[in-house]
């Protein structure tokens, strides 16, 4: 799938909120909530149709980037940053709106 592709799956199927970045990446977010620190939200970032990275970003602080599916490309090896890597986990933690987004993409990758 290319991130054209994903982009419209996400904002048809899923309502949820979409960004293409200069860099070729493209944002997808969740819907916001607001917590303890203001507004929140998570994020996928998918690079050539594929999921590249999860993150969050909790109001006025900071948040980023939290788990990669490929270390390597993003600067960190994966014997040093083990946790960095995206695992279940991380996407069971997402809001329901992504999280099933971000599974549906990982099973058509697979196939």
């Amino acid at each position: 799938m290319t991130n054209i592709e994903l982009q419209n799956i996400a904002e048809s199927n899923f309502s949820l909120e979409t960004n293409n970045w200069n860099d070729g990446k493209l944002f997808v977010q969740s819907k916001s909530f607001y917590g303890p620190r203001g507004e929140c939200y998570h994020y996928a970032l998918f690079e050539e149709g594929k999921l590249y990275a999860l993150g969050n970003e909790q109001g006025n602080y900071a948040g980023g980037i939290y788990a990669y599916a490929n270390q390597e490309r993003a600067g960190y090896s994966n014997k040093e940053y083990p946790f960095l890597t995206i695992s279940q986990y991380h996407i069971d933690e997402l809001p329901t709106d992504l999280k099933e987004f971000v599974s549906q993409v990982i099973k058509e990758a697979i196939k």
